[in-house]
């Protein structure tokens, strides 16, 4: 019989209280050290556990990889050590050393301490072939595994000391001081947690910020406000503080003192002085890097780099806190999502003028201020504290939405409207357009492929995908030219003037729309449109992109649906009738007539303003809807380990730079609206490319007229009494 074998992924994993702590930044900094640098955290490590008389064999030494030999406790028998950083092919390694230790030491039990993170399942393969084939004991310890053990034994500042990041809260001077949200918001990160678990998790780690921040009233009313205020708690939902403090008080996360005052355990205080060391390194390593973007890539110096450096680190922190804000009001369904686009937007243009005023030319600020704003988001202090702040918006949720998405038993969908399906599917058959329409579509599709979340369309926005497709041919081949029509309302004509503007596709706009599914006009037009469905219906599944029928058992339901479309359109402006009507209402009835009855989570993305702010006159309408930008933040940030681009704050630079040509493409998509095919026309084509232009100029002089259909009417007629009244120039 076989002897049972001692096999363990790592020494120091599963030290925690309540959920599995990951200790993310310090455990990714640990995996980020060089070799000499993690040598000396192993050892120390070592020491800690109890190891005695390690030994380094320098003979053993190939450059990546050292042995040691020590023994633990009052157990003399010597253990082979292993300490690596060793990413390629670290099995073989780990093999070899194992058998070589034991041919030329006469060792047994072997420890690996790496730098990498190890799946159970990999290193159970290894030490299954080392026991069978050896009759070595092999074990591991990881980087999630030494961080979880220097947590529990007061000493993840050793981190810090060995990769000599100072143990101080010094920040940049212009980034505001730090507040308890922020603490929350980076703590949250910081310590871990399951996403479907975030309300508990974040209250928790609000609740220990609080308590080991100086000179703050510890007793538990005091902690109960602070905290519940922090967290923007309302009503009844501070009892959630309550609560949560009476669970860390059982299980020891929370001291109750004689005095009455409250204590986070001695563990906590020295992780979370770690924590606030790495947090302010990190906005330091920041504004290095910002330093250095505008010295080398903008060639500033001297007191001109200095007051843009400024500039931008006064932003920055804003910029990353708010940008989570417009994600987290859109999941809370309680608020509006817009005025909080408008905060960023404000926070964006104010930016851009402090990079003007630092003499950055305006040709190239566009350019320049996109750059920074991925710098800033993509950072990893940015990463962290937008992360954290998502989920600190979302501790008020009062409704289960955001964990039935993100942990439903029953899976999770994404439903996608006409706006996002069409520059998806152009963007998977070709490349993506430049376009943030088209980049973040694409993106979406990434991220769901790679989580597994299926894509559904419904059949009524396949119909709205087939008749654009014909309308890009039929109405638009005349203006192709005007690089503003990459900027198009109609999906098609956007990628299709990006691609050729960027010499990225050489064929002829005919070519291209026949790959999609276009066909020439042989039949009535719902016969055509028919077909073209038909002819692009396994495009989409190609890509995995189901096409559903929504059938919904109900007419209350279907009559409330249209109801709140014609409510919501009428509150912001919109126009919104006909088979539009129709089919938004069929996918709004299909989404509320699926509430409680199954466990799925469903998402609907739509850039469509109306269905992100969609209500009825009773309230708010109880389903997910979020933008492709929005959406995809969400799932870089609610995936354990995985990293991926944050666009939010990039988003905003890049609207702001295309701010001009889409407003000339809305005249473009205008004037397509009131002439039909009649632009083919040279001479009244000719009219519409000066139309344009004149507009445009009205437009930056503050006199554009507000009836653009009365306007042109003006312009083609050539009457000189409508034309002073429209405001464009005679």
């Amino acid at each position: 019989m076989p002897q049972p074998r001692p096999v363990r992924l790592a020494e120091g994993a599963g030290i925690g209280y309540g959920d599995v702590m990951d200790l993310e930044p310090l455990t990714r900094l640990i995996e980020s050290s060089d070799f000499l640098s993690f040598r000396k955290i192993a050892l120390r490590y070592l020491e800690l556990k109890g190891y005695r008389g390690v030994e380094l064999k320098d003979g053993w030494n190939d450059g990546g990889s050292d042995f040691a030999v020590g023994v633990l406790g009052a157990n003399k028998s010597p253990l082979g050590i292993q300490v690596t950083v060793q990413r390629a092919d670290w099995k073989a390694k780990v093999k070899a050393d194992a058998r070589r230790a034991r041919a030329e030491l006469g060792l047994d039990n072997m420890i690996y301490i790496t730098s990498r993170r190890l799946a159970q399942v990999d290193f159970t393969e290894v030490a299954d072939d080392l026991w069978e084939r050896d009759g070595i004991a092999a074990r591991a310890v990881d980087a999630q595994g030494i961080a979880s053990f220097l947590f529990a034994e007061r000493a993840t500042g050793i981190v810090l000391e060995v990769l000599d990041i100072a143990l101080d809260t010094r920040r940049p001077d212009p980034v505001p001081r730090a507040n308890l949200a922020e603490d929350a918001a980076y703590a949250f990160v910081f310590f871990g947690g399951a996403t479907d678990q975030f309300r508990r998790s974040v209250v928790e780690q609000s609740i220990l910020g609080y308590l080991t921040r100086a000179e703050t009233d510890r007793s538990r009313e005091a902690t109960i406000t602070s905290v519940g205020a922090a967290l923007q708690l309302q009503g009844d939902q501070v009892e959630q503080v309550s609560s949560a403090i009476d669970r860390m008080q059982q299980d020891g996360r929370v001291l109750h003192g004689s005095d009455n005052v409250l204590r986070a355990a001695p563990e906590f205080s020295d992780a979370f002085r770690t924590m606030r060391a790495l947090r302010e390194s990190q906005w330091r390593d920041l504004a290095r890097a910002v330093d250095g973007y505008l010295g080398a890539r903008v060639g500033l110096s001297g007191r001109a780099l200095d007051r843009a450096s400024n500039a931008v680190m006064e932003s920055a922190g804003a910029l990353v806190l708010d940008a989570a804000g417009p994600a987290g009001a859109a999941i809370k369904m309680t608020e509006d999502s817009g005025p909080l686009r408008m905060q960023l937007r404000k926070r964006m243009r104010e930016l851009a003028a402090a990079l003007t005023t630092a003499r950055i030319p305006e040709r190239t600020l566009d350019m320049h201020l996109r750059e920074l704003a991925d710098l800033v988001a993509n950072s990893e202090i940015g990463r962290l504290l937008m992360a954290g702040e998502l989920f600190v918006a979302l501790a008020s949720l009062r409704t289960s939405q955001f964990e039935r998405a993100f942990g439903a038993g029953g899976g999770t969908e994404i439903v996608l409207d006409a706006s996002v399906a069409i520059p998806m599917l152009a963007g998977l058959l070709y490349e993506p357009g430049s376009q943030r329409f088209s980049a973040a579509a694409v993106r979406i599709y990434d991220q769901a492929h790679s989580r597994g979340i299926p894509l559904r369309l419904p059949r009524v926005y396949l119909e709205e995908a087939a008749s654009h497709l014909i309308q890009a041919y039929d109405r638009y081949r005349p203006l192709l030219g005007d690089d503003d029509l990459r900027y198009s309302t109609n999906a098609f004509v956007a990628h299709f003037a990006d691609l050729t503007s960027r010499g990225a596709f050489n064929g002829s706009f005919r070519r291209y729309v026949d790959s999609l599914g276009y066909l020439p006009r042989e039949r009535s037009f719902i016969e055509r449109r028919d077909s073209v469905m038909a002819e692009m219906l396994p495009l989409f599944r190609r890509y995995d992109i189901m096409i559903v029928d929504f059938e919904v058992d109900g007419l209350k339901t279907v009559q409330f649906a249209q109801k709140a479309v014609t409510f919501t359109a009428n509150e912001l402006h919109l126009s919104r009738y006909g088979r539009l009507l129709e089919h938004d209402a069929k996918t709004i009835a299909y989404f509320m007539s699926r509430e409680g009855v199954d466990d799925v989570g469903r998402i609907f993305c739509t850039w469509d303003t109306l269905h992100l702010r969609l209500r009825s006159q009773e309230g708010r309408a109880q389903w997910q809807a979020l933008d492709p930008v929005m959406l995809g933040d969400v799932l870089v940030l609610t995936r354990t380990g995985h990293d991926g681009e944050l666009l939010s704050t990039v988003d905003i630079a890049i609207e702001l730079s295309e701010a001009e040509g889409e407003r000339g493409a809305a005249v473009l998509d205008s004037l397509v609206r009131i002439e039909g095919e009649d632009l083919h026309d040279a001479e009244r084509l000719r009219l519409a490319s000066m139309f344009k232009d004149a507009y445009m100029q009205a437009r930056r002089d503050g006199a554009a007229p507000e009836d653009m259909a009365s306007a042109w009417t003006a312009w083609k007629g050539g009457s000189r009494e409508l034309l002073q009244q429209s405001r464009l120039p005679v």
